[in-house]
């Protein structure tokens, strides 16, 4: 039951950083690293002199970015940390901070920090991805005061960096070899194992966080982050998710999140425990490619709304699925 309902999830947040669907995306796909890596160099080199409209580089630094990505999923650690540190340094203004770019949606100090790509440079090269990470934290700031205020410490900030990274980590190798091969394929099978770890890991590391004190599912504590915390409570066993789910209510009511996480925790509770029947419409059947059955559906839209939610036709949407609500007498 998990496995499928967390596939529809990843398919929709899987990667971050590839906003062009062109070869890059094809090769990454088909784990043609190497392909990705030239194509990409050629891309870049061709650009590099393009002065874009009123100085938007948004699609530049994407290719740049994804360079650094596919470094380390090819296990080139060198060129990936040293691909970082110039993407970096072209972004930083003379005082050391980021300039931010009003053409793009990146959310820098989380967005490409986090991104699944940098999990082999992260374990293959700790400390020295965590000095990256740390050296450059007070440049990304500059795109987030409320997270400069937050004053985060250092060895939770790396902390929750892998968090983000662990959790999102071997989907797209999954897919590809489930895809060529079966889901029962021994390398399907292994990196199925190594997925359920890393999944153990984070939880470990955000319960030792929430027991000593330290809510890192409050956006008022951790920023967005919060939001990554809560993507480890959403992969945890039933009994977690029933022992956190209280705590998750309250801090919606106390406007510490988003209503949506109360939702998608409450929904994925009662898909497992009430045999697929939900309330909100937050869990998607991949058998079936739509909803579990929602009690009550005709006011799903209204409840979904009472906590900012769009309205089901909308959310379906998002994952590339036409609602077809079941029919009412």
């Amino acid at each position: 039951m998990k496995k499928a309902v967390i596939f529809i999830y990843l398919c929709f947040t899987i990667k971050n950083c590839i906003a062009q669907f062109d070869s890059t995306h094809y090769y990454l796909n088909s784990l043609q690293y190497k392909k990705s890596i030239n194509y990409l160099k050629r891309e870049i080199k061709k650009n590099a002199y393009i002065k874009y409209k009123n100085g938007n580089t948004t699609a530049k630094d994407v290719d740049e970015i994804n360079l650094a990505c596919i470094y380390s999923l090819n296990n080139e650690y060198d060129n990936c940390l040293k691909q970082l540190n110039t993407f970096v340094k072209s972004k930083t203004n003379k005082d050391g901070f980021y300039i931010p770019n009003k053409w793009s949606n990146y959310d820098y100090y989380i967005s490409f920090y986090t991104d699944p790509d940098f999990y082999r440079v992260s374990v293959a090269r700790p400390n020295e991805w965590k000095s990256f990470l740390v050296k450059h934290k007070h440049k990304c700031e500059i795109t987030d005061t409320f997270f400069r205020k937050l004053n985060i410490p250092d060895s939770i900030y790396t902390a929750l960096i892998q968090i983000g990274i662990n959790d999102q980590a071997h989907y797209r190798e999954i897919l590809f070899y489930e895809d060529k091969y079966g889901s029962q394929s021994s390398t399907a099978l292994k990196l199925w194992k190594e997925k359920d770890s890393l999944n153990k890991a984070n939880l470990k590391t955000v319960m030792y966080y929430l027991d000593s004190g330290y809510n890192v599912l409050s956006d008022s504590v951790v920023g967005n982050f919060s939001n990554k915390c809560f993507l480890v409570i959403q992969h945890a066993d039933l009994k977690t998710q029933e022992k956190i789910l209280p705590l998750i209510k309250k801090l919606y009511e106390q406007k510490k999140i988003q209503g949506s996480n109360y939702a998608l925790l409450f929904d994925r509770i009662s898909v497992d425990k009430n045999n697929g029947t939900q309330f909100y419409g937050t869990q998607i059947n991949s058998k079936t490619n739509q909803p579990f059955f929602i009690k009550d559906e005709v006011n799903v839209d209204k409840r979904r709304a009472e906590f900012g939610m769009e309205s089901m036709a909308d959310y379906c949407k998002r994952f590339n699925i036409i609602y077809k609500p079941k029919k009412t007498k």
